[in-house]
């Protein structure tokens, strides 16, 4: 399955970026870290006391000093004795231990200066301390992308939920993946790499959980109810379910598979209307959002969806008729993080957001409370 980003990404950090159904997505989970069992605390290391750089190049210098005219002595010394001693064989050796002793001195200076230079750089890791670059990785841990694969009637209602869920939790960047539940599964169970998934169905958060990854943490967020989808002015004159077996009305459902499409042929099974209903049926869609904009285009006469997909931007175009009780179905959505996400904890925190705050959220775009 291919998709398209939307137009709507985020130009730093924290931004939503919302994203049709692609072959595959990204998402560190940060966790406390526990003490060991049976440890005694012990608080915190003293401070070890910091010498000034300035008195450290000092101290250098002196020995430095210190060391060269002890080796100027000794060197006057053995000059004095080589002066008495008379045979010119003896006198060439004194010359020889005079040139030693300078290498001697010279190497016990650089030897001083090399201690003073530990010293400098011992100086410069205590001055540091032991959080010494800790900004920077507390800042790295507090970033974070989470990616969330969610069905495409969970579009407007989720978005507005992850611009909350970003809100509360600075630094993390939450992306969407809206599509067909079915296709969302398949890309989990193939590999893609996704922190949470929403469904609109169980059917097919049993397939992520029995054949793909599996999933941890799984809960019922929300109900959807379907309705009949009809164009503003209902040129088909569709009033209610029998309508739709008439001949020349056209039809457009989402497919076999897709949740809401599954669902559409439940009703006609429980109305008894199956036969008559599915031959009218003259385009099967990839998602229920594409019903809605078959119906908009005006390329058919009705459609089945949820009444949530009749959202404020379209509410002027089409009419929503409802489906009786007694054979509608209403949709439970189940969530879920995807074992093996790289951000396990920020998935579940994005899970108990939605099963908590995101409830009125959800409320206010039509979807009824879980079961």
């Amino acid at each position: 399955m291919t998709g398209l980003r939307s137009d709507r990404s985020r130009s730093a950090k924290g931004g939503i970026v919302v994203s049709d159904p692609i072959g595959g997505n990204g998402g560190v989970g940060q966790s406390a870290s526990n003490g060991t069992p049976g440890a005694t605390a012990l608080g915190p290391p003293l401070p070890r006391p910091k010498r000034p750089l300035g008195a450290v190049v000092t101290s250098a210098i002196d020995s430095t000093r210190t060391l060269v005219k002890k080796q100027v002595e000794l060197v006057k010394i053995e000059m004095t004795e080589a002066v008495s001693v008379r045979a010119k064989g003896a006198g060439m050796m004194a010359g020889a231990a005079v040139m030693a002793l300078y290498a001697l001195g010279f190497v016990a200076a650089a030897g001083a200066v090399a201690l003073a230079l530990v010293s400098l750089v011992a100086t410069a890791c205590l001055d540091d301390g032991p959080n010494a670059g800790s900004g920077d990785s507390a800042s790295a841990r507090e970033e974070a992308d989470l990616t969330v694969s969610a069905a495409s009637s969970l579009t407007d209602a989720f978005t507005e939920i992850g611009l909350a869920f970003e809100k509360a939790n600075p630094g993390t960047a939450v992306t969407f993946n809206f599509g067909p539940s079915d296709g969302l599964a398949a890309q989990i169970d193939q590999g893609a790499p996704v922190d949470v998934f929403a469904s609109a169905s169980p059917t097919w958060m049993d397939s992520v959980q029995d054949d793909g990854p599996g999933v941890t943490g799984r809960a019922d967020f929300a109900q959807n109810r379907l309705a009949i989808i009809v164009p503003a002015d209902n040129p088909a004159g569709i009033e209610d379910l029998d309508d739709l077996t008439e001949d020349g009305v056209q039809l457009v459902l989402a497919a076999e598979g897709v949740p809401a499409g599954d669902y559409a042929r439940e009703i006609f099974k429980n109305a008894g209307i199956s036969r008559a209903a599915l031959a009218n049926v003259v385009s099967n869609e990839e998602d229920v959002k594409a019903v809605i904009t078959k119906v908009l285009s005006g390329e058919a006469d009705a459609g089945i969806g949820y009444v949530t997909d009749v959202t404020p931007d379209v509410a002027d175009q089409v009419t929503l008729i409802p489906i009786p009780d007694e054979v509608n179905v209403i949709a439970t959505y189940p969530i879920a993080v995807v074992n093996g996400s790289q951000e396990a904890d920020l998935a579940q925190s994005f899970v108990d957001y939605v099963l908590g705050d995101g409830q009125q959220t959800l409320a206010g775009f039509g979807f009824l409370p879980p079961p």
